[in-house]
C-alpha cells in the first residue's frame, strides 16, 4: 500500500518514490509543482491516521521539528540569542513538560534544512492561527492557515487545537514584567466590555477624540471617565450597555476582517482593526489582543 502512493497528488504535492518506513508511518520524496522545489513527506499509516490520538501526536511532532528548525535558522545554528517575546516563539525558562516534551525527545536532531542550513519554518501559532508568506534560504513559502481545510476550517479544525496548544486560546493580561494590575484573568466584565464598545463608537464617530480614550489604569490626565465615555457615545448611536452576542468575519489571508456586536443599542459592526486599536487603548490592565487574526469570545 505504501508503495501505491507513488505518482499521487497529496494537497498540493506529487509524490515522486517512497524512501523509507517505520512502524507509525513512511517517508516519500515529492515534489511542489507550484515552487519547483523537492519535499519530504511523512504519511502515517492508515490505521493509526484514523485515531485521533495519534493525530495529535504526529502534529505535536511536526511542531517540534518546525520550532527547533526556525529556532536554529533565526540564531544562525546556534551562534546568537533566540528572540523570546510574542513577537517570536516564546520560550519559557522551563520545558512545557508532558505530551510536547514527549514530542520534541521523539524528533531530537531532527530540522528542516534548506540549502544545507537549518530552514527557519514559520507555524501558525507565530502569526496566531495563519502564518503569512515568506522566503528563507531560496524558498518561498505562501500564507497558509493552521487548518487542512484552510480559511473553512478556522477554528473548529485547527491544527493547534486539535494538539491542545496552550496558546491556542492564549488570552494576554500581564505585562513582560508579570504584572497585572492586580487582575488574574483577562476577561472583561459587561461593564468593562460595554466601556470599551462606546470607546469605539466614540472613535468610529470622531477619531479626533481618541486622546481622550486610553486605559483608566494608565494615568494619562485627559482619559475619560466611564460615564463621560457613555455621556459622548449617545452621539453616536450609544451608549451601550450591554452586548449579547458576538460575530467575527476573518479574512481569507488572515486576518479578522469585522467584528459585529449585537447590543441593546442594536447592531455594531466594526474593523478588526479598529477593534484591536481601541480594544487595546481602552481596555483595563495588561489587557490586550495581540494578532491580527483574533477571537475575542471566551472558550
Amino acid at each position: 500500500m505504501a508503495q501505491g502512493l507513488s505518482g499521487v497528488n497529496l494537497g498540493r504535492y506529487r509524490v515522486l518514490e517512497l524512501v523509507g518506513q517505520g512502524g507509525m508511518a513512511s517517508v516519500y520524496r515529492a515534489e511542489d509543482p507550484r515552487l519547483f522545489r523537492q519535499v519530504a513527506i511523512k504519511v502515517p499509516h492508515a490505521h493509526l491516521a484514523a485515531d485521533p490520538d495519534f493525530s495529535a501526536r504526529f502534529l505535536r511532532e511536526a511542531q517540534a521539528v518546525a520550532a527547533r528548525s526556525y529556532a536554529l535558522a533565526y540564531t544562525d545554528n546556534g551562534s546568537g540569542s533566540i528572540c523570546a517575546t510574542e513577537s517570536c516563539q516564546v520560550y519559557k525558562p522551563a520545558n512545557k513538560g508532558g505530551k510536547w516534551d514527549e514530542a520534541v525527545n521523539a524528533t531530537r536532531g531532527w530540522v528542516l534544512i534548506a540549502g544545507g542550513k537549518p530552514f527557519s519554518a514559520w507555524y501558525a501559532s507565530t502569526a496566531g492561527g495563519y502564518t503569512f508568506s515568506y522566503s528563507h534560504n531560496g524558498h518561498t513559502t505562501p500564507g497558509l492557515w493552521d487548518t487542512a481545510k484552510g480559511r473553512e476550517g478556522w477554528t473548529s479544525e485547527a491544527y493547534e487545537k486539535i494538539v491542545g496548544s496552550p496558546w491556542f486560546y492564549k488570552a494576554w493580561y500581564r505585562l513582560r514584567s508579570g504584572g497585572s494590575y492586580g487582575r488574574s484573568h483577562p476577561w472583561l466584565t459587561e461593564t468593562e466590555f460595554s466601556d470599551v464598545v462606546n470607546a469605539l463608537l466614540i472613535y468610529k464617530g470622531n477619531s479626533g477624540e481618541v486622546s481622550h480614550l486610553s486605559s483608566l489604569d494608565a494615568g494619562i490626565s485627559d482619559t475619560w471617565s466611564m460615564a463621560k465615555v457613555k455621556e459622548e457615545a449617545a452621539k453616536y448611536g450609544g451608549p451601550v450597555g450591554k452586548v449579547s452576542s458576538v460575530e467575527q468575519v476573518y479574512s481569507n489571508d488572515g486576518y479578522t476582517k469585522i467584528v459585529y456586536l449585537e447590543t441593546d443599542k442594536g447592531r455594531k459592526e466594526f474593523s478588526g482593526e479598529d477593534f484591536k486599536y481601541m480594544y487595546n487603548l481602552r481596555a483595563p490592565g495588561a489587557i490586550g489582543i495581540k494578532s491580527s487574526l483574533f477571537d475575542i469570545r471566551r472558550k
